[in-house]
Order: C-alpha cells, then structure tokens, then sequence
C-alpha cells in the first residue's frame, strides 16, 4: 500500500524570504508523497519569483483577503489525506511530516498530530502532558504549542468539518484550533518538530491581537461553562497580559498597561507561578516601556 497523500497550504503575503526558506523545508521532508500549494495574499503575484525554483502550485488572489481566506483556498485546491497548513515565516523539520503521519495512521481516534516548537524567541516548547486526553481544554484555555497553525497535522475529513476558516483580522488560529478540538483528539509528538516565526513581524505582535482573543472568549462562552472558572481565568489572562504588551509596545506609556497587567495577575490565580510575574510587570509598567525592559533584564540575569 502507498502512503497517504499529504497536502501542504502555505498561504504568503510579502514575505518572499522567508517563504523560500519555509518551502525549502517542505522540500526537506523526509516523506513523501506531499504535494504543495502557495496561495499568495498579495493581490499582485509578489510571491510568484520566490516560487518559482520550487515544485508547487501557485494560486494567486486577485486581492488581499487575509490568512484564513487564503488558507481556505487552498485546502479547496488541495487532495491529500492529510493537510499541513503552514505560515509562510515558519519552516519544518526534516521528519516532522513523517512522524505526525505514522502517529495518525496508529491511532484512529486522533485527527490532528502536533508537536514541540522552537519560537523566535530561541525558546522550546513541548507538548503540554496535560492537555492529553482533553484538547478542547487546553484550546480553550489558549495553550500553546497546540495552536501554532505550523505545528499540527491535520486529518482532511476532521478539517473539512471547519472549513471555511472564519476571517478574523488577527488571531485567526485560535478559533478554528478550538473548532477542531471540539470534534477530534489530538495526538502529540514529543519533540521540536517546527521552527515558528523567522520573520520580524506576526499578527500576534498587534493591539488587535488580544483584542480578537477577548472576542473568542465571548464567542465559546457556552463552551467555557462545561469547564471549572480556573479554564475561563487561564484565556483571560493571556488576552490581558497580551493586552498590556501591545499597549506598551504601541506607546511608552499607558495607564491601560498596569491595569491590564493586574488583571492578568487577578485571572491567573493566587497559587499560579506567573502571579509574581505579572504583579512586578504591573509595578514596572508605571514606569512605562523602559520600566518593563528593565525588570525583564534584570529577571533575565536573575533565573
């Protein structure tokens, strides 16, 4: 018997450098068979040299109509029995699509595999031992690595239940991630499997950004009521931390920034190992921009 089709959707948006590089790790793949499909965002065909060098199918928009749209196109194109949808700034490792297509092929009950990820930020991030058997929770309670798009595999059948994939101007993952929790199990590898976001800029690095995240928090709200308050507080202090880094990063200083802060500290819990964290943020962030600098180097030389 032949192995499964796999599909890879690289949606793009001028990005052509670190487009190279990421259909450059496709094309390192261990596996095969993996067809690929570039869908540029540009509503201009900027990508179409960058792809050129590579065996892809290259579907341009006629205009900008955002990542979640561009995504849905593709996976329209596409045939594979399972899909890899994956952000023209982040590049895969050799085996990664060969380990998720064993793990989903051992375990019918499982329709997305994902793995550990290595983050701009030089840090690893393995799977969470406590998300297994429960990943409706832990999208819900926004969970990470689980909703690095580029992480998952993901089966064509559980995918086409949420397709199309909602427009949203920011955080268009966190959603759909949820969408698929709430109808399959996920299945993780232990390792680093992705390198995520080579590029300078990302959607979540946006005021938008926590923004969106509030607006899927009221969105499942009939969701978050099957599960213990401590589930709901988790999302909330993400989108209020975030909130607190975007108001700071869009100006040096912000009343909003400390209260935000707090209010991540408040959510997150008295017995939560971040609240120390997040309360010296707030007290920093007084200080505005420079303040959080700061207390993150000196926390930095410190652990």
């Amino acid at each position: 018997m032949s192995d499964p089709l796999v599909s890879v959707v690289v949606p793009t948006h001028y990005r052509n450098e670190s487009l190279r590089e990421t259909l450059e790790s496709v094309h390192g793949q261990t596996y095969d068979p993996i067809e690929v499909f570039v869908v540029d965002d540009s509503g201009e065909g900027h990508a179409r040299t960058a792809v050129e060098d590579f065996p892809v199918t290259y579907i341009p928009h006629e205009e900008n109509q955002g990542s979640n749209p561009a995504r849905n196109t593709g996976i329209r194109a596409s045939s594979g029995e399972y899909v890899q949808l994956l952000d023209d700034d982040d590049c895969l490792l050799p085996r990664k699509i060969e380990k998720q297509v064993a793990l989903l092929e051992s375990d019918p009950a499982a329709g997305v595999a994902y793995g550990g990820v290595a983050t701009k930020a030089d840090k690893r991030v393995l799977p969470d031992p406590e998300c297994r058997g429960d990943p409706l929770r832990c999208a819900l309670q926004i969970i990470y690595p689980g909703t690095f798009p580029s992480s998952m595999l993901i089966d064509r059948d559980v995918l086409t239940a949420v397709v199309p994939l909602q427009y949203r101007p920011a955080a268009d993952d966190i959603g759909w991630t949820i969408e698929l929790a709430r109808r399959t199990e996920f299945a993780a590898v232990d390792e680093v499997l992705t390198d995520i976001g080579n590029s300078e800029t990302h959607k979540s690095d946006s005021i938008e950004f926590p923004l969106e995240v509030r607006k899927i928090i009221g969105e499942y709200d009939h969701l978050y009521e099957h599960y213990p308050p401590a589930v709901r507080h988790a999302a909330l202090s993400f989108m209020y931390e975030s909130l607190a880094i975007q108001t700071l990063n869009e100006r040096s200083w912000s009343p909003r920034a400390p209260l935000a802060y707090l209010k991540a500290a408040y959510h997150g819990g008295p017995v939560s190992s971040s609240r120390p964290v997040l309360l010296a943020a707030a007290a920093a962030s007084l200080f505005g921009r420079p303040g959080v600098d700061i207390a993150s180097h000196l926390r930095a030389a410190v652990s």
